[in-house]
């Protein structure tokens, strides 16, 4: 049989500090290269890799894993970073609005309506393979292999500011108030 290499994802108790334990252990066939809890529900996680994203659904100390249905999108691409754009919860619709942007090895960036799972859209922002992406209610910064910090709106019509590194970007933060983007 083929041999296929396996991750596993590890849920720790920590609301005791003294006594800090495994809550989940479960091994999944999928590569992982990020994975991020849901902010406004703490029973979902999201996680992305090689020709995939995935929804997890935490219930009983199991794992249920649900993926997102990707077709041609996912062949022979690693999704390499995520992040929730999460809008201000001013009504009942904060939860249909609320979306995940999955950033790809082949520069491009995923945009997933969390209610419903399905994907919305795909956007080609640049050649090099997407490191980091962070989202506010206003924008999406992008770090890349090649270097280059983007500030785009959540449109992804065409990029606000951009930054030129001497190496590839893989982390980044926006502050509470917007005001500052932390690149490493």
């Amino acid at each position: 049989g083929l041999n296929k290499s396996k991750e596993t994802i590890i849920l720790w108790d920590i609301s005791d500090c003294e006594d800090i334990k495994f809550f989940i252990e479960k091994s999944v066939p999928y590569q992982i290269n990020a994975m991020k809890f849901c902010p406004f529900n703490p029973h979902v996680m999201i996680s992305c890799g090689k020709e995939n994203v995935l929804f997890w659904d935490i219930k009983a100390k199991c794992l249920k894993c649900c993926p997102v249905v990707l077709e041609q999108y996912a062949r022979g691409v690693s999704f390499m970073c995520l992040d929730f754009n999460t809008p201000i919860m001013d009504d009942d619709s904060f939860y249909e609005r609320s979306k995940v942007f999955v950033g790809a090895s082949n520069g491009c960036i995923l945009q997933i309506t969390c209610a419903n799972r399905e994907l919305d859209a795909v956007y080609k922002v640049q050649e090099s393979p997407l490191l980091a992406i962070a989202s506010n209610d206003h924008f999406v910064a992008t770090g890349s292999l090649d270097g280059h910090l983007r500030v785009w709106p959540v449109t992804f019509s065409e990029f606000l500011i951009e930054a030129k590194h001497d190496s590839g970007v893989c982390s980044l933060d926006i502050s509470n108030d917007a005001i500052e983007v932390l690149c490493g």
